[in-house]
């Protein structure tokens, strides 16, 4: 299987960038969390949970079920709060092989990492109990100008002519990781469970000189930046953030609209 591209070297989560737009990050995962009606749950897992925070409103929903957090990052889960009941496992989601059966699988945005799902899903919903429930989210803008603006500098030679180190960064920023939505029903209405979709494009209103550079600092930024060798890293995004800066103009308060569309899944195993 082709390296998680937050694996590659440097690419460390920086939990305090990350945590600059917390309340909107977070919001997603309510709204998925909110739409989920399974009232049974005793094994529960939050894949790419990150620090944590919906993984103990799920163990908040239900608890009385297990739940485990699961993420690749150490640098996230050392921020998850301590003396829970949750479990906390440090482990490569592409790797991961529970051995056992779920009444809820839940991922707000981190399967957007990983490639291939096509056999990714399928795998995801065959390890639900009878009547479990796979809740997940994902980013579904990667043709927005806060992506595609990454993808033209490294192609232009903004940083320098330079080579990415790793051939999956150029995929990890596009379209292909990410399916159409018609795709997923396909995948799993096959398996004869129900299916529900829908996309939100929430409309963030961000302060700050730069606020989506800073955003995507966080994220998508992140091994892009590891990829560069020195001063070319500088380049690049001294070039982005002013790319940035002409597609994401200041409103007249000051502050910045930044649209993000995000793609929301809810599978329902049949009774078995």
């Amino acid at each position: 299987m082709p390296k998680h591209p937050s694996e590659i070297a440097g690419s460390r989560w920086n939990t305090e960038q990350y945590g600059l737009f917390d309340r909107e990050r977070l919001q997603p995962g309510l709204d998925l969390l909110a739409r989920i009606e399974h009232r049974q749950v005793q094994h529960a897992i939050d894949l790419g949970c990150g620090r944590g925070e919906l993984t103990e409103l799920i163990a908040a929903r239900w608890p009385k079920a297990r739940v485990v957090g699961l993420d690749h990052s150490a640098e996230m889960l050392a921020k998850a709060p301590g003396g829970s009941r949750i479990q906390w496992l440090h482990t490569d989601l592409a790797e991961w092989d529970p051995g056992q059966k779920w009444d809820l699988i839940f991922s707000n945005a981190a399967l957007h990492w990983l490639p291939d799902h096509a056999t990714l899903f399928p795998r995801l919903a065959a390890m639900l109990n009878h009547n479990g429930c796979l809740a997940v989210q994902m980013p579904d803008n990667f043709s927005e100008p806060s992506h595609q603006l990454i993808l033209e500098a490294l192609r232009t030679g903004c940083a320098g002519g330079a080579a990415l180190c790793e051939a999956d960064l150029l995929e990890s920023l596009s379209t292909k990781r990410v399916l159409p939505a018609s795709a997923y029903y396909d995948l799993l209405s096959s398996l004869g469970g129900r299916v529900s979709l829908w996309c939100t494009t929430y409309i963030h209103s961000l302060q700050g000189e730069n606020p989506v550079l800073e955003w995507v600092r966080g994220s998508a930024l992140r091994p892009v930046l590891a990829s560069l060798g020195p001063g070319q890293a500088e380049r690049f995004e001294e070039v982005y953030a002013q790319q940035l800066r002409a597609a994401y103009p200041a409103s007249t308060d000051g502050r910045t609209l930044f649209p993000f569309r995000r793609l929301f899944l809810l599978y329902s195993a049949k009774e078995r």
